[in-house]
Order: structure tokens, then C-alpha cells, then sequence
């Protein structure tokens, strides 16, 4: 699993989040100094010898245009990886597959309901153990785990409910324990909060809701800065072939320019909502 488009990736990691939002994966072409990146609908690239090609060689694998978004939000995210999916339910399947039949995974009880539906309808009959417990509530997340527990899903705020989890008491736990910790990001945006610095392994977002913002993209990505755990999700991204088309990686690079300022009056207009309704009779 390799960075693509790297040229100043460093330098802009130590940046402001609307910098990082503006430039990461957003660099200029090479070829035509285009300031806005192209959209590479192509489905196969051309090599230079059998076998020897420039990074890419078929799309499924990996596109230019996806390898700029995954770079800009994994930065957004303070990560090192990111694999973005065809939606927010492709990245969470994805993550539990990189499990085997017979792990056990903690669950939090207000979880989304597609991540419910595919934990108990169909992960189960492969063979995962789930428990769905309050995240809130630690003596309930150590009382629930056992010796074959590999990873804690923490969703937090959650969907619709709003229910909110310590990331960094529950990853504390994690690490008593030797088990990974997914947080599920979505309501809340890299904007809001950043998973990983709090202690979590993995974090993942439906795209769709807040990065994308204009209702016109299905999405879904993880972000993690563990390579062992980057390579297997991308290989699961590669083979699997739930991956967004060209068109839609565009899309959501144009929405992560704005995230910052959009999240930030979406608070502050539900906050004079608030205070509105508070003096209400």
C-alpha cells in the first residue's frame, strides 16, 4: 500500500484542517498545471512493458482520481491511509472482514441500523460473534469481553440518537486488553473530531452525510495510520471491488474544500435553534 500523489503530502500534514482541505491530493497537474484535478474515467492504463506500468494498471485496483480523495481525507482524519468504498455499509463490511470465523466483536447498542442488519443477518452466519452493549458505560464494554474479542465498534454520536462515547477511555480499555478500536466518525466529521489522536485504530465515515453535503455522492471510507491493517483493507477493496467511481472521488474532493465552513455554520445555526426553542413557551 503505497502514497501516490506525495510530492508536498508532508509538509501539508503539519497544516491548518482548512489548508489540509484545500491542497492535500488537490495538487496541480504535472502535465497541464490544471489547478483542479482531472477525473480519470478510465477503466485500464496503459504500461510501458508487460507487467510494468506508472502505479496503475486497472481501476478496481487503483485510480488516480480515488488515490487524491483517499489522501485528502485520511489528512483530514490526521492519518496516514485512506480506502474509500462505494458506501458507508462497503467500508464497515469491509472492516469486518478482515476478521475471521469465531472473533468476537463489542458493538455499540445504538448503532447504525445497516451496521446492525449486516452484523446479525449476515456476519454472523460466517461465523463473527457480536455483542451489542453501552458504549457509554465501560464496566458494561470489560464485563462484555472475552478471549476472542479482537475489536471494539464505537459510534459516537450516534445515528440518529446522538448518544456520545469517551474514545479515549474506551481505547484505554482496548489496550489493557490487547483489542482494536473502530470509531465510526460520520455524524460528527473530521471537522468535529479526529478518532485517531484520541486512541482509535481505525476510523470510518459514510461519505455520503457530511463530507459529500450536496446529496449527490454514496460513499464510504476508513482511515487508519496502521500499515498491517491499510494493506489488508486495501487488498479487501481490490478484490471485493466495492469501490466509488472516478466521478464520484471528484465529487467529494470538491465537498472537502468546504466541509470546514459548512459543518461550522450547520452548528452554529442548530446552536441559535437551540437557544430559540430553550425560550420558547
Amino acid at each position: 500500500f503505497k502514497s501516490w500523489i506525495h510530492t508536498d503530502f508532508l509538509m501539508l500534514k503539519k497544516k491548518k484542517f482548512e489548508t489540509r482541505a484545500i491542497h492535500v491530493g488537490n495538487q496541480a497537474d504535472p502535465e497541464t498545471g490544471s489547478i483542479v484535478p482531472s477525473i480519470h474515467l478510465t477503466s485500464t492504463f496503459k504500461q510501458d512493458a508487460p507487467g510494468e506500468h506508472r502505479g496503475f494498471d486497472y481501476s478496481r485496483a487503483a485510480n488516480p482520481t480515488r488515490k487524491r480523495f483517499e489522501e485528502n481525507i485520511a489528512s483530514l482524519e490526521e492519518g496516514e491511509y485512506g480506502i474509500a468504498f462505494s458506501s458507508g455499509m462497503a467500508a464497515s463490511t469491509a472492516l469486518f472482514h478482515t476478521l475471521n470465523s469465531g472473533d468476537h466483536i463489542i458493538i455499540g447498542r445504538n448503532v447504525y441500523g445497516g451496521t446492525y442488519r449486516m452484523a446479525v443477518n449476515v456476519l454472523s452466519n460466517l461465523g463473527l460473534k457480536f455483542d451489542f452493549v453501552d458504549t457509554r458505560d465501560l464496566d458494561q464494554i470489560n464485563d462484555t469481553i472475552q478471549a476472542n474479542t479482537k475489536w471494539i465498534f464505537v459510534e459516537t454520536p450516534t445515528n440518529p440518537l446522538l448518544e456520545l462515547t469517551d474514545i479515549n477511555t474506551v481505547s484505554n480499555l482496548c489496550n489493557e486488553n490487547g483489542i482494536k478500536l473502530a470509531v465510526d466518525n460520520t455524524f460528527m466529521s473530521p471537522y468535529g473530531q479526529n478518532p485517531l489522536p484520541l486512541g482509535a485504530d481505525v476510523v470510518l465515515h459514510s461519505a455520503t452525510k457530511l463530507i459529500g453535503g450536496h446529496s449527490d455522492v454514496i460513499n464510504g471510507v476508513l482511515i487508519t495510520n496502521d500499515k498491517t491493517i491499510a494493506d489488508k483493507l486495501y487488498f479487501i477493496q481490490k478484490s471485493g471491488g466495492a469501490v466509488p467511481s472516478p466521478f464520484d472521488c471528484w465529487l467529494l474532493l470538491r465537498s472537502t474544500k468546504t466541509l470546514g465552513l459548512r459543518v461550522q455554520r450547520q452548528s452554529d445555526n442548530a446552536m441559535e435553534l437551540a437557544k430559540q426553542l430553550e425560550s420558547h413557551p
